[in-house]
Order: C-alpha cells, then sequence, then structure tokens
C-alpha cells in the first residue's frame, strides 16, 4: 500500500518470516488476596449494658470488702502484737526487783532488807507463817464470808506473801517512795500503799510481844571503855532524829539549823 511503511525483508532465509509487531511487556500480576471481611459491630442491647455495669460494681464491692477483711485483719494483729509486747515489757521490768535476784549476794541482800543473808529472811517468814498468808488488807473487802472459812473474797493476789514482805523491808531499810516501788514492781500506787500498811500493822501486832531491850549484863559486858568511864548508866542510844523545815537564804541562818 502505497505510504505505508512494511518491514518485508527480501534476504534469502530458511527460517519462517515472523511478523516483526513490536511485542508489549506484560502487565504486572496483581497477587490476589483474601478479602478482609468487614467487623460486624453490634451495638448492646439494653440487657447487656446494665449485665455489664452490675458485673463492675460488684467486682468493685468484691475488692472493697477484701480491702476491708485485709484492715481489720492487720490492725488485730497489731493489737495482739501490742499486748505481747506489753506484756513482756512488764514481765522484764517487774522481774529486774525480784526477791530471787538477791538471794545469792549476801552484800546486796543486806543493803535492802538489812538481814545478813536470805537464810535468815528466811527464817524470820517461817516465823510469821503462815498468819501473813491470810492477811485482810487494810481499805479492801477481802475479809473471809465465814469465819470458818480461809478463803478470802476479792481479787487474788498479785505478789506471794515472801514478796511483800521484802517490799516492806525495802521500803523500811532505803526509805522508797510508794511510786518508785509501784514502778519497781508493776503494780499500783495505791497498792504498794495497802500492802506497806496492812503488813506494818501486822508486824506490830506480831512482833510487839518480843523484847526488845538487851539484858543490863549483855550491855555492861559489851559496853565500850569510855562509856564504863564517863556514861557507866548508859541502856540506851537514840540517834538523832532528822526533821525536814524550810532552809533559809542566809548561810549564817543554815548553820544555826544544822
Amino acid at each position: 500500500m502505497e505510504g505505508k511503511k512494511t518491514y518485508s525483508n527480501n534476504i534469502p532465509t530458511v527460517f519462517s518470516t515472523s511478523s516483526n509487531t513490536p511485542r508489549k511487556s506484560p502487565a504486572p500480576r496483581i497477587p490476589e488476596s483474601n478479602p478482609v471481611p468487614e467487623p460486624k459491630i453490634t451495638p448492646p442491647t439494653c440487657t447487656q449494658t446494665l449485665t455489664s455495669e452490675n458485673d463492675s460494681n460488684t467486682d468493685n464491692d468484691d475488692i472493697q470488702q477484701k480491702l476491708k477483711d485485709k484492715i481489720l485483719e492487720l490492725q488485730a494483729k497489731q493489737v495482739t502484737l501490742q499486748a505481747k509486747y506489753d506484756e513482756g515489757t512488764n514481765n522484764l521490768h517487774s522481774s529486774l526487783f525480784q526477791l530471787k535476784r538477791f538471794m545469792g549476794s549476801d552484800i546486796d541482800f543486806k543493803f535492802y532488807t538489812g538481814f545478813p543473808n536470805y537464810s535468815s529472811f528466811k527464817a524470820f517468814y517461817e516465823y510469821l507463817s503462815p498468819a501473813c498468808e491470810h492477811l485482810i488488807y487494810l481499805g479492801s473487802n477481802t475479809a473471809p464470808q465465814t469465819s470458818d472459812s480461809q478463803s478470802k473474797c476479792g481479787r487474788a493476789r498479785s505478789m506471794s506473801p515472801e514478796q511483800e514482805l521484802f517490799l516492806v523491808l525495802v521500803r523500811l531499810r532505803l526509805g522508797l517512795l510508794l511510786q518508785d516501788l509501784a514502778h519497781r514492781y508493776n503494780i499500783s500506787t495505791s497498792q504498794v500503799s495497802r500492802i506497806f500498811k496492812t503488813w506494818i500493822v501486822f508486824l506490830h501486832q506480831c512482833l510487839r510481844a518480843l523484847p526488845i531491850w538487851p539484858s543490863r549484863k549483855f550491855i555492861d559486858d559489851n559496853m565500850p571503855p569510855c562509856f564504863k568511864l564517863t556514861y557507866p548508866k548508859t541502856r540506851v542510844i537514840i540517834d538523832c532524829t532528822e526533821i525536814f523545815i524550810e532552809m533559809p537564804s542566809s548561810c549564817r541562818s543554815q548553820s544555826i539549823t544544822f
């Protein structure tokens, strides 16, 4: 055809001629993928909403209840531990001044009681026993209900009679105050006062019949030589009594009061 370019080749060849039409590049393959189904969102119904809210409230209530129970449990443990600590502290504090602590030391026993050793103190206690085991304390309703009954009404003693006697002798020997003894024995001040007054009356009744003055012959045999020459009739030496008065500010006045 006129005007159309041809691609015929007049060169002889043993191969069959083919069309010289340019080949088109194949289109890129798009891998087929499974389509992702769109999620179906179902709006919650009224029943489901109420159920979820109730479950949430129930969980919160359970958590709060567990926390309350845990707090109560911890508080109970704290009270128990505090009670054990107080009991241990009181026992330790009261055991520091027990009678058995000074039994093996004659020096300490004489310092606190005036007795040379525990054996002398024990002999004195046995002399007072068993009457001291049935004391009726002053200011307390501990009298027997019947004259024949040996048991007393009221609260039981917190200290043994032997320990009470030791307390009384310590106060007489050292002049310790009631509050100080109350701290030492872990009892109230009023209880210390009641014990001391009761024992003083009891000791007076038991010991007033005993002779307290030595015989004339014993005094003459043991009188110092200076007394035999100057004061041969001496029977007893009474120590001066100390009376507390107001102290004047003037040193001269103070020296006069000595």
